[in-house]
């Protein structure tokens, strides 16, 4: 049974999170992708879930292979996750790796899984099996968003290090690449990786298409963003640009960290959003931080969400926020203790905490180091005049 080629990967995540919920299961999207068989909806949803699980357990290195050698690593994250329910948390712990390694580790199990998928035989209908470009894209964009993680990043130190990547190749193509001075101004915002993927896109398929050149690459400083604008000594069409997959592939994420790509007169133009100040939601409801970036969205403000304590603190040191809401009641740990550790830190003691809970506990809260108390259900209202107390 397999997925026609251009089932993306976030269908496969979203079922593997329901994989016991059957009544998630009834009329999953990726139940219509398998040649599933025939009977009641209910009969369906249980092939589903079948199919999920003999996936990942064709994952399960073999015997051979110690279980301590990194190969068993993306099997174990995507067993212990969601065939036993485990919090990444706790599974970080089991498997005595950081949240960092376990983001990446879930993103491997997660490819492995999509083309274990995508290679058992085929259901098909006329022309199904065929890899368009749009669904090759669209598959590899959403398993490098799989796993992003938004900080402060420093362009220039980012796009000196992609230039020094692709030296070697840049020599091969006989290509000269000039890079700008550093205009100064803070950092940009994003996830480090998919920045770095984005420069790979466009300065590669530049220098492919465009051998024997010189490459000028400039940065500039706006009021909103950083840009990165690229271009040739000689002009370049805008129709092959257009045409590029690799230039579309770099929109694709581009948007993921709210940047843009444009071009105009053969030079590409990358606009990336300067980092605004930051608001740490530590909750592991996803839907309550969806409601709360959209309560926000007029405000100057960064949404950024975990429910793992370790990332909680890292994120804390890392981003400085200006303000932390921070849930009590989460299955991984316990929010006072977190509440505790925060303010014990010398590098988060600082920041002001704001517990956000259904307990009505507003005294302990204070007696512990909280700032103050916003209960659930959250209003709009309530979290807007929070939001600019501190911002």
């Amino acid at each position: 049974m397999t997925v026609p080629c251009d089932v993306l990967p976030r269908d496969v995540r979203d079922a593997l999170t329901h994989i016991h919920d059957i009544a998630h299961l009834l009329e999953h999207p990726l139940g219509r992708m398998l040649a599933l068989p025939s009977g009641n909806a209910l009969d369906r949803a249980r092939a589903l879930r079948k199919v999920l699980l003999d996936a990942i357990e064709l994952l399960r290195p073999g015997d051979n292979i110690p279980p301590t050698e990194p190969e068993w690593r993306p099997y174990m994250v995507l067993l212990q996750r969601y065939t036993q329910h485990q919090p990444p948390l706790v599974i970080c712990s089991d498997l005595g790796i950081s949240d960092r390694q376990y983001q990446r580790e879930h993103s491997r199990g997660l490819q492995a899984l999509v083309s274990i998928l995508q290679a058992t035989e085929a259901f098909a209908g006329p022309g199904e099996t065929q890899l368009s470009a749009n669904g090759s894209i669209a598959a590899e964009a959403e398993i490098l968003l799989s796993s992003q993680r938004r900080e402060p990043l420093d362009l220039s130190q980012i796009l000196n290090g992609v230039v020094e990547s692709v030296g070697q190749l840049a020599y091969d193509h006989e290509v000269k690449i000039r890079v700008s001075p550093n205009p100064g101004g803070g950092p940009i915002y994003g996830d480090r990786g998919l920045v770095r993927q984005i420069l790979f896109n466009i300065i590669g398929e530049l220098m492919s298409i465009a051998s024997g050149k010189s490459l000028l690459v400039e940065q500039s400083l706006g009021p909103a963003c950083r840009s990165v604008s690229i271009s040739f000594t000689e002009d370049l069409s805008n129709q092959v640009l257009e045409s590029s997959s690799r230039l579309t592939l770099a929109r694709e994420l581009a948007e993921a960290v709210r940047g843009t790509i444009l071009h105009e007169d053969g030079v590409i133009h990358l606009h990336l959003p300067i980092a605004r100040p930051a608001l740490l939601v530590i909750d592991d409801n996803d839907d309550l931080i969806g409601l709360l970036s959209r309560y926000l969205v007029g405000e100057d403000v960064e949404v950024v969400s975990t429910a793992c304590a370790g990332e909680a603190l890292r994120l804390a040191r890392e981003l400085e926020p200006q303000l932390i809401l921070l849930d009590v009641m989460m299955p991984s740990h316990d929010g006072w203790e977190l509440l505790q550790m925060l303010r014990h830190h010398p590098d988060s003691q600082n920041i002001p905490v704001v517990i956000c809970s259904i307990l009505r506990e507003p005294e302990l809260a204070s007696s512990l180091g909280a700032e103050g108390y916003l209960a659930k259900p959250v209003s709009q209202d309530d979290l807007v005049g929070l939001v600019r107390r501190y911002f």
